[in-house]
């Protein structure tokens, strides 16, 4: 107990000043910044290290992109091509955010497949950190579900031939996958509720699980370095550095990759595909670089290998935690999951090269055996087909009441008698009624849109009487009020240059980022005593 009976006397603000200054260290304790110098294996220093930090800088940058974007953005099937084109032609610095988060994209699944790689050959998975590797597991499936939706938004042909193929997911899923198709809701365009999900649904999973990541990293710490003796656990016998240097040099590589991403938006422009259209004959455009091996897998197996074939592929890496149990990190003492891997990786490249060399022609029925190029060699005496997909189009796809629209629908996979109606906003319309033969997969008809129909978008909905099989086009349309003027014409492909008055601002910003990365390489890193928990149990 204190036993002085002098008056305390508060210090003069002055004084504090004086004493603490506004120093880096006195603004960090400030902060709370002081509590971010636990203690880390120094190797964590290394680039190797930080390729996860940088996949989550990267994804920052799309959620800044995107935020943008969204100003301009209006989902819909007259309106999302458009908002694009004024996107990229009219909004300020538009062409060149909207670059930014096409480049950051191909940067971020770069990262990504080499972060994924580094923790696999270096045996980061094992435990304790088996949860960290599954939650990791979960974010790279939100990429690719967040990558495959913002394909479809331009609905551009690319988008369009997504769209398409989202929709049969739906079809070949079932009643309880009704979501994936446009019957879900007959008054929202399927674009409009992909659009939700890739602006609200995935953000919302991705900080659930890059938040329960972080922590599990920050409670196992980062794993040891691979040596030939290193075993499972925390870093033994090794340097340990503060936190918080870890994130000063993060944040130093992150504005140089920012840098990176801007000069190729500035350089290498996206450009804007002509208008979808759907139903045709071909895929005009194959899916990005990424997409690939799912293509080769649909080529070879059919269209079913778009939902069991990313389902293997994620049962596989999910399991590699729990069939790996020796204590060795270092990937010589662990030769057969090293040749696992790579059995993994060959399989994803040759569907990837197949992909390259596939057919682009929609097969709708396996009458015609397609040719394998140089795969036949690996599956001796097997014919397989290609997009075996179901498309209904129509045209045209902006009418009037009273006009005449010609429904066409191939792959239709069951004979009979069909029901066609318009699913809108009101009630369902009555069409009229299609017979396909049996033995035939084709429907070819032309239906009178009733005069009495209300202005709006409407899913044309084909149902088979007998087995209740619908099937919905994905695109919608469109019925104008009879005093209403159609919609012009939609530009072609086009690849818009960046603004000539906005380069001397995009060149400062690119100069800016690098500074600051420089910068924050080569300063002397922060120096906070490292916390008490500098042990193994910490660690």
């Amino acid at each position: 107990m204190n036993t002085d009976n002098t008056k305390f006397q508060p210090p003069e603000i002055s004084e504090i000043a004086t004493s603490r200054g506004w120093s880096w260290r006195a603004i960090s304790e400030k902060l709370g910044l002081n509590h971010l110098s636990y203690p880390i294996p120094a190797h964590a220093q290394t680039l190797p290290y930080m390729l996860g930090g940088l996949v989550f800088a990267t994804f920052m940058v799309l959620f800044a992109s995107g935020i943008y974007m969204t100003q301009f953005y209006n989902p819909g099937q007259t309106s999302s091509y458009q908002s694009v084109l004024y996107l990229i032609s009219r909004a300020p610095f538009g062409n060149f955010v909207r670059s930014m988060h096409f480049w950051s994209v191909e940067i971020l699944f770069v990262l990504l497949l080499a972060h994924i790689t580094r923790v696999f050959i270096t045996g980061s998975y094992k435990r304790p950190r088996e949860f960290t590797w599954l939650i990791g597991l979960g974010l790279f499936l939100l990429t690719i579900l967040f990558t495959f939706a913002g394909t479809v938004l331009s609905l551009s042909q690319e988008g369009v031939e997504a769209l398409q193929h989202f929709n049969e997911i739906g079809v070949l899923l079932g009643p309880l996958a009704l979501w994936f198709t446009s019957g879900f809701s007959a008054v929202v365009p399927l674009v409009g509720r992909i659009y939700v999900t890739h602006i609200v649904i995935l953000p919302l999973l991705f900080v659930l699980l890059i938040t329960a990541h972080f922590y599990l990293i920050h409670i196992h710490n980062i794993a040891p370095k691979a040596t030939k003796d290193a075993v499972v656990g925390g870093a033994k016998n090794e340097k340990f550095v503060p936190f918080i240097a870890h994130m000063k040099k993060l944040a130093g590589w992150s504005f140089i990759l920012i840098s990176i991403i801007m000069a190729l938006a500035l350089l290498f422009p996206e450009s804007l595909g002509k208008v979808g259209l759907a139903g045709v004959p071909l895929i005009e455009v194959k899916p990005r670089w990424m997409f690939l091996w799912l293509f080769g897998a649909e080529d070879v197996f059919g269209i079913k290998a778009l939902i069991w074939g990313p389902t293997i592929l994620f049962a596989l890496l999910g399991i590699v935690p729990f069939i790996d149990r020796s204590p060795y990190l270092s990937p010589r003492r662990r030769p057969w999951m090293m040749v696992y891997g790579a059995v993994i990786v060959s399989a994803l490249l040759i569907l990837s090269m197949q992909a390259v060399s596939a057919s682009t022609k929609m097969e709708s029925t396996p009458q015609v055996g397609m040719r394998l190029p140089w795969i036949e060699q690996v599956l001796p005496g097997r014919t397989a087909y290609a997009h075996n997909l179901v498309f209904l189009s129509f045209t045209p796809t902006t009418v009037s009441p009273g006009d005449a629209v010609s429904i066409i629908g191939d792959g239709m996979r069951e004979s009979g008698l069909y029901i066609l109606s318009l699913q809108g906003p009101g009630k369902d319309i009555y069409l009229g009624t299609a017979t396909i033969a049996k033995g035939n997969d084709s429907l070819n008809t032309v239906m009178t849109i009733p005069s009495n129909t209300p202005g709006a978008s409407y899913t044309i909905a084909v149902k088979n009487v007998k087995s209740g099989l619908v099937f919905y086009t994905p695109l919608q349309l469109t019925v104008e009020p009879i005093a209403m003027p159609l919609p012009s014409k939609y530009p072609t492909d086009s690849r818009y240059p960046i603004p000539s008055g906005e380069i001397p601002w995009i060149a400062g910003f690119i100069a800016v980022s690098f500074s600051i990365g420089i910068i924050l390489l080569f300063t002397k890193d922060p120096q906070f005593p490292l916390s008490d928990n500098n042990d193994e149990s910490s660690a």
